[in-house]
């Protein structure tokens, strides 16, 4: 369908903001490689209740294309989103990586210019046979 799953925010100071963050809002964050370099996934509440959660990432230049929020769309089959992205007026930046028992995500630019992530979620993916 398409839903807002997942935010990424890029801060100046990765450390500031998990203090900032975890004492402001009680919020639980744990630091990670990600796309972006270093990596704060990022806890906002229970799983019984709704809302998302998300990440911070350092920003390096404020100029950078991902120096600004993003959101992370759940889709069902990626490579079928990366076709219509492009079929429709959108840019791929990064095509289908893999998140390792997460899923696979990519990253793309609207026609409007707006960038987004999309996460098709597959607990198997980069998994060798032992880890499945």
């Amino acid at each position: 369908m398409g839903r807002v799953i997942h935010f990424e925010v890029p801060v100046d100071n990765v450390e500031r903001a998990e203090k900032f963050f975890s004492k402001t809002f009680g919020w639980k964050l744990e630091q990670q490689n990600g796309p972006w370099g270093k990596y704060l996934a990022v806890i906002t509440g229970d799983a019984s209740e709704a809302g998302i959660n998300g990440a911070f990432y350092k920003r390096e230049d404020e100029s950078a294309e991902n120096a600004r929020v993003i959101n992370v769309l759940d889709i069902d089959d990626i490579d079928k989103h990366v076709k219509k992205i492009k079929e429709h007026g959108g840019e791929i930046l990064y095509d289908k990586m893999v998140v390792k028992g997460v899923g696979y995500l990519a990253y793309f630019r609207d026609p409007g210019g707006n960038l987004l992530g999309m996460m098709q979620h597959d607990s198997t993916a980069g998994m060798e046979e032992g880890e499945k």
